[in-house]
């Protein structure tokens, strides 16, 4: 249920590390986007397209949006429901289930 068609290179050649380095996978991706980013390997329009893939596989909503759909009240939804994160100051609720 992607709102997009996204393009998937074939499998690259994956070449083990010499010395791990202890991390956890969301710290790897991080490090991984940020620095593609900085090398310019990866432009805003990639990002964007990675959000939306994100907002889709998490079903985030704004929590406006998920009272709307469930008919559920604001305040009750913000301060009860387990699966609202707040990113950069804005609050979704992640609905994927």
């Amino acid at each position: 249920m992607l709102a997009y068609n996204y393009n998937i290179p074939e499998v690259q050649k994956i070449i083990p590390m010499e010395t791990p380095i202890e991390s956890t996978n969301g710290k790897k991706l991080n490090e991984f986007v940020y620095n593609k980013y900085l090398e310019n390997s990866l432009t805003d329009t990639d990002l964007v397209q990675l959000l939306v893939l994100l907002f889709d596989l998490l079903g985030l909503k704004s929590i406006a949006k998920f009272c709307k759909l469930y008919g559920k009240n604001y305040k009750g939804v913000q301060k009860f429901n387990k699966n609202v994160i707040d990113a950069n100051g804005y609050k979704f609720v992640i609905d994927n289930e």
